[in-house]
């Protein structure tokens, strides 16, 4: 099972951690920390910055979809 903290700072920059429980007692929990620079430029950043979290969320999820359906357009002409 993995949890993830998010932290958003007014730097344009977000910090996620993921901690993962190992299979193995031995290794016990592992953290991964990635770190993504926004750029004040992003469309994505620009259009959701200040709305609410549902907002956001929802939005994230439309852009996913977005792109999972181009993705597989392009696999499709491609193979």
């Amino acid at each position: 099972m993995s949890q993830y903290t998010i932290r958003l700072f007014y730097t344009n920059r977000v910090d996620i951690e993921e901690t993962v429980e190992s299979k193995t007692p031995a290794a016990g929990v592992v953290k991964k920390k990635k770190t993504y620079d926004l750029q004040p430029f992003d469309r994505f950043w620009q259009a959701q910055k200040g709305s609410p979290f549902p907002e956001v969320a929802e939005a994230v999820q439309v852009e996913l979809d977005s792109y999972r359906f181009e993705f597989t357009v392009i696999y499709r002409v491609n193979v």
